[in-house]
């Protein structure tokens, strides 16, 4: 899924983390990267088997930091949810926005998956 364009671009514009839109998956590549470095499974959801999928979105302003993370569908766990966004806390600031986005902030909008074993 690529950008939904609003025109108010300080509004921002809505971003799936996985997006495949060429212009921009470096910046979203890298910004996938440095979550993953830093989010782990919690260690009694994974001993417990609890697995699910976490909805989420985030804002991510121009100088790169990130503020509104919010947890749109939950996992059904919170020590899911919660790890997911203490992630993205930690991994942010993020690189500077692209000056090709033209955006003085952008909304992520992402699924984070948990497998039980």
């Amino acid at each position: 899924m690529g950008g939904l364009d609003q025109n108010d671009s300080n509004a921002g514009s809505y971003f799936d983390i996985n997006t495949t839109e060429f212009r921009y998956i470096g910046y979203f590549s890298s910004l996938r990267r440095g979550i993953e470095l830093v989010w782990s499974y919690p260690w009694e959801a994974a001993r417990k088997g609890w697995s699910g999928i976490v909805h989420l979105e985030f804002t991510i302003h121009e100088n790169g930091s990130v503020t509104e993370i919010k947890v749109l569908k939950s996992s059904g766990y919170r020590v899911l949810d919660g790890a997911v966004v203490e992630a993205i806390q930690n991994a942010s600031p993020f690189a500077p926005l692209p000056m090709s986005m033209n955006k003085n902030r952008i909304i992520v909008t992402g699924q984070f998956s948990y497998v039980g074993s």
